[in-house]
């Protein structure tokens, strides 16, 4: 059997099979995802907006997009998306697997520490601006935008904090 098992890796290498013996990614970019109405619209609309914006008694077009994407798609997908070109979506993306409760949120966090760029955000009753970074941390350490999204861990945040902008 040993035999046999060799001689078909040495037979499919040099007959350009790519046979691999390479662990596959958690996390596979996705041209699905990425081309997908939701995510493009959340990307044209550019603006990260909670559920409830001002006065409005009505769900938010924006977010509605977000969740019905939480609802689409699993979490390996979602972390996909942290690697967006728009940073809208990338942000939707971190808030999106907080509020999946997602194990890799501290190392996902890490990854988007040099995330400096601005996004137009409507939260409550405030339009302002925030660096990626800084919404991702705020989200995952206070519980001003979403009290029930995971929090990243204190030794995370003393990682960030060490980095800096």
């Amino acid at each position: 059997m040993f035999y046999f098992t060799r001689l078909l890796l040495l037979l499919s290498g040099g007959l350009g099979l790519g046979i691999a013996c390479q662990p596959k990614s958690p996390v596979v970019s996705s041209p699905v995802i990425f081309a997908d109405p939701l995510v493009l619209a959340l990307a044209q609309t550019n603006i990260l907006a909670d559920r409830y914006v001002g006065r409005n008694p009505q769900e938010h077009a924006q977010f509605a997009r977000f969740r019905q994407l939480l609802e689409k798609y699993p979490p390996t997908q979602i972390q996909a998306l942290t690697q967006h070109p728009n940073p809208v979506v990338r942000a939707y993306a971190f808030w999106g697997l907080a509020k999946q409760q997602s194990q890799n949120l501290d190392e996902i966090i890490l990854q988007m520490a040099r995330d400096t760029t601005q996004i137009r955000t409507l939260v409550g009753c405030l339009a302002d601006s925030s660096r990626v970074i800084d919404f991702a941390l705020r989200l995952s350490t206070t519980d001003d935008i979403d009290p029930e999204a995971r929090k990243i861990s204190p030794k995370t945040q003393a990682l960030l904090q060490q980095k800096g902008p």
